[in-house]
Order: C-alpha cells, then sequence, then structure tokens
C-alpha cells in the first residue's frame, strides 16, 4: 500500500467487516494503520502491479 505520494505505508494484511464499510489493515515494521475503504481514501487498485494508493485523511496515521 503507497500514498499518493509514492511512501510505503505497508503491506494489506486483513480486511475487517464493519456495518458502515470494510477497513483495510496494513501493516508495516510492527505498526499498524487501519484504512476505511472509501473512496476518499483508497485512489486506485492496481491488481497487475500488486498495488493500492491511498489519500490518508488527516489522523489516519
Amino acid at each position: 500500500v503507497y500514498t499518493e505520494e509514492g511512501e510505503f505505508l505497508g503491506v494489506l494484511e486483513e480486511i475487517m467487516e464493519t456495518a458502515g464499510h470494510d477497513v483495510y489493515v496494513v501493516r508495516k515494521e510492527g505498526q499498524e494503520i487501519l484504512l476505511p475503504a472509501i473512496k476518499e481514501v483508497v485512489r486506485a487498485i492496481l491488481l497487475e502491479e500488486g498495488r493500492m494508493v491511498v489519500h490518508l485523511l488527516e489522523g489516519l496515521r
């Protein structure tokens, strides 16, 4: 998972199902980021490249 600026955030390791929307669990070196699976955050899913591009809203890091 990468930011729009190209920063590597980590690997998508889990998808949590919630009432409102799914939440992607991204982990890197013992750190965890929870990303809501909404269009304001997920900018692109590039399956052939194995990449997801996200826009980090304030407070997600």
